[in-house]
């Protein structure tokens, strides 16, 4: 009885380490997929700034 209470017991710690896992890796690439668009945006805002100083050198828009 003792036994089967201490494996169930190593058990629920398993289950509950796995649960923390997954959780982490989800967060972990919500995380990236935030940064990423994040990264995306910045570089589309620095693209719509850039491309008149490159179509038109004579005024800049910044």
């Amino acid at each position: 009885m003792q036994k089967y209470m201490l494996s169930l017991k190593a058990q629920n710690e398993l289950a509950f380490f796995n649960n923390g896992l997954l959780f982490e890796i989800f967060s972990f690439q919500q995380l990236i997929c935030y940064l990423f668009v994040r990264l995306c945006f910045q570089f589309y805002i620095y693209l719509q700034k850039m491309l008149p100083a490159i179509n038109n050198t004579t005024h800049h828009e910044y």
